[in-house]
């Protein structure tokens, strides 16, 4: 079985707020195939919206959302409507895969929230998806990936070709923290390797001035403060808005084993 194991904050959330407000906006309802979809596409580029092209976009988005971001979606049914769409109106593609709801969530953000590893994998393959894009509360996908745990070869695959084709070095806009600073918070040992192998910053601090060690020694997540102390890169003299160290926090923390390494780390690389 698929395990989802993120932080309820950050795990997102559908809204069908869009949808809402379209409807208040337009009476008549447009049973169109793609083509209309696509002009809905060429006018909003124009900015001439219409009742039919509303119409058009509540379609697309219902269809769009039910099929593909669910935690029950399906990703044969997904792979034949990106196949369907490319190959009828390839200019709708990108806008497609994109489409993001009152949440600034998009298939994507869902597909890595419910563990639809093959779900992400198509749309990392369509070449389009915007992988950096920050949801409303600050969260890519690479974040929300960050915070889970495959339980299979293939998903941890998919999730290392999805920060290989992001910018795992994004700060969220709201705490200012990336993949890393999450990885290490809710002690995903696995995912700290994965983003270190994939060339993440381990010396970002966030808007509070915290490192990625310094979340470790808060936690007493020794076996992940160890993997960032093998990094000849992890600075151990950092300090918060706070003033404190990674060794001063542990040591506030009564994580003795913590302190203790990073003793060890910082009397070594003195010699």
């Amino acid at each position: 079985s698929k395990e989802n194991s993120q932080d309820e904050t950050t795990a997102p959330r559908r809204t069908d707020g869009t949808v809402s407000w379209l409807r208040n906006n337009h009476q008549e309802q447009v049973r169109g195939p793609l083509s209309v979809l696509a002009y809905a596409v060429v006018m909003i580029s124009l900015q001439e919206i219409t009742p039919t092209i509303l119409n058009a976009l509540v379609v697309l988005f219902q269809h769009w959302f039910s099929a593909a971001a669910e935690e029950a979606s399906v990703a044969s049914k997904v792979a034949v409507l990106l196949k369907e769409v490319k190959e009828a109106t390839p200019s709708l593609l990108p806008f497609l895969v994109n489409l993001a709801d009152d949440n600034n969530n998009t298939v994507l953000h869902y597909s890595i929230s419910h563990c639809n590893y093959s779900i992400v994998n198509l749309l990392l393959d369509t070449g389009v998806s915007d992988i950096n894009l920050q949801n409303n509360a600050g969260y890519t996908a690479v974040m929300l990936a960050s915070l889970t745990a495959p339980d299979a070869f293939g998903g941890m695959e998919v999730v290392r070709k999805l920060m290989e084709m992001g910018n795992i070095n994004i700060r969220s806009s709201q705490t200012g923290q990336t993949a890393l600073h999450l990885a290490v918070r809710h002690g995903r040992d696995v995912m700290v390797r994965l983003l270190l192998s994939c060339g993440a910053d381990i010396n970002i601090q966030d808007n509070q001035g915290t490192t990625a060690l310094m979340f470790a020694s808060e936690r007493g997540h020794t076996p992940i403060a160890r993997l960032l102390l093998e990094r000849s890169q992890c600075d151990l003299m950092l300090t918060d808005k706070h003033g404190r160290t990674a060794l001063s926090i542990a040591q506030q923390g009564s994580h003795t084993d913590t302190a203790a390494l990073l003793q060890a780390h910082a009397k070594a690389r003195a010699l």
